[in-house]
C-alpha cells in the first residue's frame, strides 16, 4: 500500500536517482515484487509441475523443480529485509539517533573487550604450554614407548 500510495503521489520522481528515499524505494519495490511472485507464481507453477507428471498439461517436463524451490526460499527471506525501513525513522526522531549511536559507540569498545580476551587467552595457552611441554609445571611421568 505505501508503495502505491507513493508512486501514485510522486510519479517516476518516486524511484528516480534525484529522490533521497531512492534506495528505501527500490528495496520496497524489490520486496513486493518478490512477495507477489512467491504468493503467486510458485502456486502456479507447482500447480502446472503436478499437472504435468499427470500428463494434463502435455510432457512432464520440469518447470524448475528443486532449483524454484531453493530460489523461493532465497526470496522469502529477502522478504526479511523490509525490517530494513525502520531504520528510515532513525533519522527523524532525535533521541532515537543518540539511542541509535550510543549503542555504536558501545559496540566499538564491546570489540575492543573482545581483542583484548583473544589476546589475553592466547598469551596464557602459550605460557602454559611452553611450562608444561618442557616439564616446569608438571612433572612429566615415564610414558613407555
Amino acid at each position: 500500500f505505501e508503495l502505491l500510495a507513493g508512486c501514485k503521489r510522486s510519479g517516476w520522481f518516486f524511484l528516480s536517482c534525484s529522490n533521497p528515499d531512492v534506495g528505501w524505494n527500490w528495496l520496497d519495490l524489490v520486496i513486493v515484487i518478490f512477495a507477489a511472485a512467491d504468493a503467486w507464481l510458485l502456486p502456479l507453477l507447482t500447480s502446472l509441475q503436478l499437472g504435468a507428471k499427470r500428463g494434463v498439461a502435455g510432457s512432464s517436463s520440469n518447470l524448475g523443480g528443486r532449483g524454484l524451490g531453493h530460489t523461493m526460499v532465497l526470496l522469502r527471506m529477502l522478504r526479511c529485509l523490509r525490517v530494513l525501513r525502520l531504520a528510515k525513522f532513525v533519522k527523524w526522531v532525535r533521541p532515537l539517533q543518540l539511542l541509535v549511536g550510543s549503542i555504536v559507540s558501545a559496540m566499538w569498545a564491546v570489540l575492543w573487550v573482545i581483542l583484548l580476551t583473544i589476546v589475553f587467552l592466547y598469551a596464557i595457552g602459550l605460557t602454559a604450554a611452553r611450562l608444561i611441554g618442557h616439564g616446569y609445571l608438571i612433572e612429566p611421568q615415564d610414558v613407555p614407548p
